[in-house]
């Protein structure tokens, strides 16, 4: 909804709200217009249960604020470099623990023969001395690809796995690439949303392999 939307709603439920020629504050207005729009509801033109509206703001606006200035130093406390195969355990584990299914090939001579080829696309982010978030891109000269993206369960839901697309995906532009892909394992299917709110969208293809 517009703020302009916001203001002509407000407008409306003064003037039926029995408040009669007493104005009303215009800050106390916004500030109700902003709590309905974040789900509060409205019940004879007041705020739910008639709460301070100034309360709420202190409260909610403290809260808000810390959890900003947290994400912004969880963000700052984080960084993207290259794999090395000294992180593998560590990056295994954190597969797992993703729910991810591994194969053969994700085995430690696998993974070094990846490094060998495109070393610049397989990323870990890095917290402190943490690994919570891990992605494999490859390129094969026409097509990039995304592969084993995970996120430590503690670090979801402060972008980590977003920024590591992004960078992977900088990288492979770099490297001429203009399409990048993606499987999803079934079981696995729940992160379609992630992928979608990252410009991704779903192929209707049958997917057929064959190991050598």
């Amino acid at each position: 909804m517009s703020e302009s939307g916001l203001r002509s709603d407000l407008s409306t439920s003064e003037r039926t709200s029995g408040t009669g020629s007493r104005s009303r504050p215009a800050w106390l207005s916004k500030i109700e217009g902003v709590l309905l729009w974040t789900g509060y509801k409205k019940k004879n033109g007041n705020i739910y249960k008639n709460l301070d509206v100034s309360i709420l703001l202190l409260f909610f606006g403290e809260n808000i604020l810390r959890n900003m200035k947290k994400e912004q130093s969880r963000e700052e406390r984080m960084h993207i470099r290259d794999f090395q195969i000294e992180d593998y355990d560590e990056v295994v584990t954190l597969w797992k623990q993703a729910g991810l299914v591994l194969s053969s090939s994700d085995n430690v001579e696998g993974i070094r023969q990846k490094l060998e080829r495109d070393a610049d696309l397989f990323l870990v982010a890095v917290s402190e001395r943490d690994i919570i978030g891990v992605v494999m891109g490859c390129y094969d000269g026409r097509r990039g690809w995304i592969n084993h993206l995970a996120v430590a369960p503690s670090a979801q839901g402060q972008r980590v796995g977003a920024r590591l697309m992004q960078e992977v995906e900088c990288r492979l532009a770099e490297k001429g690439c203009a399409k990048v892909n993606l499987l999803i394992e079934p079981t696995n299917a729940s992160v379609q949303a992630f992928y979608q709110k990252n410009g991704y969208q779903r192929d209707e293809l049958i997917f057929m392999e064959k190991w050598l």
